[in-house]
């Protein structure tokens, strides 16, 4: 008698355990990132990304990586995410940076199968489903209008088609072809790019393959507040390691 009662105290508390963790699974989730926060106010006098903590970076680089697949980090006033350490200096990259600086210029050059799966992932584990129809996924343009065109037009269509989020690819175009960002010297490095007014209303996720000093980046998202859109929030390939 003993025995079929604490069998059917176990069965029943085992029903309630499942019956909550579908409700929990049911419930939408909010962004873990801080996609829903205030802004913050952006430096008066500084843009750039601080680089006091790359020190600490580097030690880390030691050991093991373990939690989540993207890093936070703030750019001026926005809440970004980077998944990797780009190292452009040949005298401290190994296996790994090797890898990880391949897929990132092969990017550049048309190959997206890897950013597609890091991007998706990312928002499907911080955007709720019924939240993304008031998302719309940009791109920073590329230098000119063709390398845009075979870096970013078929990679914004894959990412757009398996979240959900609206295509944005077209909201942001190239009036002129310029020299690329590595090499100008300008204080204004959007101005041959034109911004829709569709971003009005709309929460943007803005990508770019990797952000270094952040300023292009920071100029773009402020453009498109500019145009009415609700908030920008950035994701990037890779962040570089100075």
């Amino acid at each position: 008698m003993a025995g079929q009662i604490w069998l059917a105290v176990k069965l029943a508390k085992k029903f309630l355990l499942k019956k909550q963790k579908k409700q929990e699974e049911a419930a939408p989730k909010p962004s873990k990132i801080g996609f829903q926060q205030e802004p913050r106010a952006a430096p008066k006098n500084e843009v750039r990304l601080p680089v006091w903590h790359n020190k600490l970076r580097k030690i880390c680089r030691m050991f093991p990586s373990f939690g989540k697949p993207y890093h936070p980090l703030s750019v001026g006033k926005y809440q970004c995410v980077y998944f990797y350490d780009y190292c452009p200096d040949r005298n401290i990259r190994d296996e790994k940076d090797e890898r990880n600086r391949t897929m990132i210029l092969g990017f550049k050059d048309g190959e997206d199968a890897i950013p597609v799966h890091l991007v998706t992932d990312f928002i499907f584990k911080t955007i709720p489903y019924a939240e993304r129809k008031d998302w719309l996924f940009c791109t920073i343009p590329a230098s000119t209008r063709e390398k845009n065109d075979k870096r970013n037009r078929h990679f914004c269509e894959r990412v757009c088609e398996a979240t959900g989020l609206k295509n944005g690819f077209s909201d942001i175009m190239i009036l002129y072809d310029r020299t690329d960002s590595r090499h100008q010297k300008e204080d204004d490095t959007v101005w041959n790019l034109q911004f829709s007014a569709n971003v009005s209303g709309m929460k943007i996720l803005l990508f770019d393959d990797i952000v270094t000093r952040g300023i292009s980046f920071i100029q773009c998202a402020d453009k498109l507040m500019d145009k009415g859109a609700v908030w920008v929030d950035g994701i990037f390939l890779g962040r570089t390691l100075r």
